[in-house]
């Protein structure tokens, strides 16, 4: 087992680990994973949801949600209630696409920049290999 896929899962383990102090996180995920736990995120029903402001860092507030596409709107409806309520109301396939470009349009910077970290980290990945 590399070295590698011993912090992938250890960094996992971490986050599900939500519930525990910040530094106390990673002394348990180690020991959890020595002791044989792994997380399969493919398999996962839940994601932690982090809210707050970002200098807060691994202190902001946590909480666990379901990974179904109702719930993925809960981050929308906490910064952006106005477009949440739009997509709530959209029963037609145009007003779904005029929500999703006005998105687009208004936040377009943040998309960009996602996009980039999404390169760059599949970049990494498949130069620095993987498991």
């Amino acid at each position: 087992m590399s070295d590698t896929e011993k912090l992938n899962q250890c960094v996992l383990i971490a986050k599900a680990l939500w519930f525990l102090p910040p530094p106390a996180r990673r002394e348990f995920a180690v020991g959890l994973y020595d002791l044989g736990v792994r997380v399969h995120p493919e398999l996962a029903t839940q994601q932690i949801m982090v809210s707050g402001v970002p200098g807060m860092g691994a202190h902001a507030p946590q909480r666990p949600v379901s990974r179904s596409g109702r719930d993925q709107w809960a981050l929308v409806r906490e910064w952006a209630p106005d477009l949440a309520d739009k997509a709530d109301a959209a029963t037609t396939e145009a007003q779904k696409q005029e929500i999703l470009a006005e998105i687009r349009t208004r936040y377009s910077d943040i998309i960009a920049e996602a996009e980039q970290r999404i390169t760059a980290e599949a970049e990494r990945l498949g130069a620095g290999g993987g498991a």
